[in-house]
């Protein structure tokens, strides 16, 4: 029961924090697009539960390699930077017309390519200590981190779509600037530091 709880808080944490998936979620909620930002953040949960599993499982011990881990980097930050770049240029122009329309894949995609997803999920499987898990508990594991990481999502789309609902169309533009900028500072972040 103890290792149910920690994965669900585990997979809330991961969705809540702030970085690339939550801001690309929160500016589709911004966007009045709840369904396209859930089904965004529907992949990446399921990928979080990926990492997950690959934790628990054991065969993440490539991650040792640094080469590994600097593709990774570098791969992962510049498809951050690419999607803050096209969010800020749809964000600039005069009229307001909806950001692209981010897809369940893409979600998949991003949290693949984001190295501290990785990292985040290797350092909480440290914490739950010593133990051994056979492949239902270990699947069951899984299920509750993308549930939990679902909820997070959720609750970070909730929070764009109250966000818009209160806003005038300058903080919704600000908003939808300030995001973008957010996205680009996170996928060069990822690169040099």
């Amino acid at each position: 029961m103890d290792i149910l709880i920690k994965s669900f808080i585990a997979g809330f944490l991961v969705a809540s924090l702030p970085g690339a998936v939550q801001t690309t979620v929160f500016q589709s909620a911004l966007n009045r697009k709840t369904w396209v930002a859930m089904k965004f953040a529907f992949g990446a949960s399921l990928m979080d539960g990926g990492y997950m599993f690959l934790a628990l499982f054991g065969s993440v011990q490539f991650l040792e390699y640094k080469s590994i881990i600097s593709v990774l980097t570098f791969v992962g930050g510049g498809y951050i930077i690419y999607l803050g770049i096209s969010s800020l240029r749809e964000s600039l122009k005069e009229e307001v017309k909806s950001f692209k329309d981010r897809k369940f894949w893409e979600g998949i995609l991003l949290v693949l390519l984001h190295p501290p997803t990785v990292l985040y999920f290797l350092s909480v499987v440290k914490t739950f200590g010593a133990f051994h898990l056979d492949i239902f508990s270990i699947i069951i594991s899984v299920v509750i981190t993308i549930v939990g990481s679902a909820i997070g999502f959720f609750t970070v789309s909730m929070l764009g779509r109250v966000v818009e609902k209160i806003s005038s169309f300058f903080i919704i533009k600000l908003f939808r600037f300030l995001t973008s900028l957010l996205l680009i500072v996170f996928g060069v972040k990822i690169i040099f530091f």
